[in-house]
Formats: C-alpha cells, structure tokens, sequence
C-alpha cells in the first residue's frame, strides 16, 4: 500500500515511481519516472520530483520547486517557489531552499542553511548553516568559504585563493625565496609546494 495522492495525475503510470506509505502527494504536483517520495514527507503545489530524485524524512517540496536527476532531499527540509535541485545534490538537515536558487553538482546543503534567491551553487561543495542570497559558485567551494581551518603558509609564500579548491590549495610566492626543487616539487622549510 502506498501514501496518498489527491489524484491519478500526481503519480506517473510509466517507471517505477512511487509514493509510499505516510507520505502526501497533492494539488497539482507530480512524481515521474522512478522518483521516490518517503515517509512523512509532501509534495504539493505545482512541484515535480521526477528522474531518480528522491524525497524523504518529512521534507517538503512546493510551489514551483523541482527535485530531479538523483538529487535527495530529507530531514525537515524545504523547498519551493521557483527552486531547482538536480544531479547529485543533497539537501537536508531543516534546510531551506526557496526563490529562483539551483543547487545542483555534488552539492551537500546541510543543518539548518537558507539558500535564495538567483543563488547557484555546484561542483564538490558543502555548506553547513550558511544563509545565502543570490550567491554563485560554480564549481568547487571558493577557499575564501573554507573558515572552519587555518593553514600557515611557508616563508615567503600565500596562498593563491584564485586557483586553490577545497580539494587542492595552491601557494604563490610573495617574493624571492630560497627554494629548492626535488622531483617535481618544491620544498621550503619542509613544506610541499607545487608549481
């Protein structure tokens, strides 16, 4: 047995989607394909969840919002108005996601962050209670969003925040130093640089 929806238009008749039990599908919103709607969750408006998307864990999709590719939406969180979730984002943890924002990439939106607005926001990224109003970052996170560690740069060193990614930091050199190359790197007071 499955959850409820309002009508036969809220569910798909082609793939393997479906509404399970607890769950709330109604107005005129609608699951496709083989998308997933859990639990204490609903769906309602003019939303769509479609692809391989699922929704689940009392979380809420409305209005004009859609949830699709293998994007997760769970725990608490929202999303609506003209709101996009798709590829592989994670949304969840009481998160908010509403105006014409797009979270897409492998973006993880977590614990309790409100993102609005014309926000965009992809690649290799999480953001852990960040409020966030027409903000764009394409690709991975900015180093200038990584404030929860320090990093002490080498004499005569800082770090390249235009080419560095939470996956790689570069350093540029301020000035002259003395630097001595092993292989393909170089090193300065034991640190790693590459070039």
């Amino acid at each position: 047995m499955g959850g409820y929806i309002e009508k036969e238009d809220n569910l798909s008749h082609d793939g393997n989607c479906w509404v399970y039990p607890y769950a709330k599908v109604f107005d005129n919103a609608r699951v496709e394909d083989n998308a997933a709607v859990i639990g204490f969750t609903r769906v309602y408006g003019n939303a769509k969840v479609f692809e391989n998307a699922w929704v689940y864990d009392g979380a809420y999709v409305y209005d004009n919002a859609m949830v699709y590719g293998n994007a997760k939406v769970s725990k608490n969180s929202q999303i609506s108005n003209d709101a996009r979730i798709y590829d592989n984002a994670r949304i969840s943890e009481n998160t908010k996601i509403y105006g014409k924002a797009e979270i897409y990439g492998n973006a993880d939106i977590t614990c309790n962050s409100e993102i609005y607005g014309n926000s965009q926001i992809s690649g290799n990224v999480m953001f852990y209670r960040k409020h966030l109003n027409d903000y764009k970052n394409i690709g991975d996170i900015p180093f200038t969003e990584l404030n929860k560690i320090k990093i002490q740069s080498p004499d005569g060193y800082e770090i390249d925040k235009e080419n560095s990614t939470s996956n790689c930091i570069k350093f540029k050199k301020k000035d002259k130093g003395k630097i001595k190359k092993v292989e393909k790197f170089y090193v300065v007071k034991n640190y790693l640089i590459v070039e």
